[in-house]
């Protein structure tokens, strides 16, 4: 299905390249578009199918639909030319101009390299030279504003005979274009006839970001060019343009700039652990007094335990007497968890335990 769906589509191309090839040489034509007194033949079933006014022309009985001529005075004959191509073609292409003379009525010029009628001979002549010389070098380096004339004025036809997908076209046509090397020359008289097209917001947006990239070339003190006709707009501009440079001077200042060390980085991320951390203590709630007062006598154990531990080991003998004593406590402690005994039983416990803590002491002493 795909195959038959190529085929069919090679076929028409087939078709529409013999068709437009037999317009060409005026064979089996039957109407004809005229532009500065040359006479293009063409078939009303292509041009009246896709140009209303064409079609409105020869229906309408106007003197175009007797004569079967339609005179077009407002675009240049190349563009009507480009235009013909396009409607049998879907496509139209900018000639060659590095062979082509400044006279060739096919050749389109941007304002700025066009001669002047009421010149002179001699002024005519060298003016024809310096123009010969122009169209030359833009030909070799493909002269940017030279092409983008060419497309405007296709768009200014498909905004007048309302012919959506020439619009459409001129718009891929004009991206391909500003991909050229980079001339101001006659760039300004492109974007004036750009915003002169009534209804091409898309098309405005290309050129204007365009003269935007390249704004040096517009605003220049000593080579200023006719594009910001009001004083005004042309400070503005400038004052934009000195900050965005500047503003790309420090960025590229900040990116030349050395990163910091490893070390550096280990202890931000120290800090901020830290930092973490005593958020976090800081959210669970306060010690309760009871277990605070627990805690202190904790590390007064501590305190003593080490202060022990730091003194020299008692004698044996000493150590027996110490778990004499301990015993006695421990008895003594039993005692008085049982019920009182008489007071004789009680004096006599009383004066065996101080006989014990004296000998001890003794002991000590010595």
């Amino acid at each position: 299905m795909a195959f038959k769906r190529k085929v069919s589509i090679d076929h028409m191309d087939t078709v529409n390249d013999l068709v437009y090839k037999k317009a060409k040489m005026g064979e089996y034509t039957d109407f004809a578009l005229e532009c500065d007194g040359v006479e293009i033949p063409v078939h009303k079933v292509i041009v009246c199918s896709q140009i209303k006014a064409f079609a409105a022309a020869c229906a309408g009985g106007f003197k175009e639909g007797c004569s079967g001529v339609y005179r077009i005075d407002e675009f240049p004959l190349s563009s009507i030319r480009h235009l013909v191509q396009f409607l049998y073609t879907g496509d139209y292409g900018l000639p060659n101009d590095a062979d082509k003379s400044p006279s060739d009525p096919d050749l389109v010029l941007p304002p700025s390299l066009s001669l002047s009628p009421s010149s002179s001979s001699s002024s005519s002549s060298s003016s024809a030279a310096a123009t010969t010389a122009a169209i030359t070098t833009a030909a070799v380096t493909e002269d940017l504003s030279k092409n983008l004339v060419a497309h405007i004025h296709m768009a200014e036809i498909a905004d007048y005979f309302n012919v959506p997908g020439l619009k459409e076209l001129v718009h891929k046509k004009v991206d391909e274009t500003l991909q050229l090397p980079w001339s101001p020359e006659g760039f300004a008289d492109a974007v004036t006839m750009a915003f002169n097209i009534g209804d091409n917001g898309v098309l405005r947006d290309r050129l204007a970001a365009t003269v935007a990239d390249h704004l040096d070339d517009f605003l220049g003190t000593d080579s200023r060019m006719d594009l910001f006709t009001h004083d005004a707009s042309f400070q503005v501009l400038r004052r934009l343009n000195e900050q965005l440079k500047e503003s790309e001077r420090r960025t590229k200042g900040l990116q030349r700039q050395p990163k910091r060390s490893l070390e550096l980085q280990r202890l931000n991320e120290k800090l901020k652990e830290s930092e973490r951390r005593t958020k976090e203590l800081q959210r669970q709630p306060k010690k309760s007094p009871e277990l605070q007062r627990l805690n202190e006598k904790l590390k007064e154990s501590e305190r003593r335990t080490k202060e022990l531990q730091r003194q020299p080991k008692k004698s044996p003998e000493l150590q027996r007497l110490n778990e004499k004593l301990k015993e006695s406590e421990r008895r003594t402690k039993e005692l008085q968890r049982q019920p009182k005994k008489s007071l004789e039983l009680q004096t006599r416990l009383a004066q065996q335990l101080g006989s014990e803590r004296e000998l001890s002491n003794g002991i000590i002493l010595s």
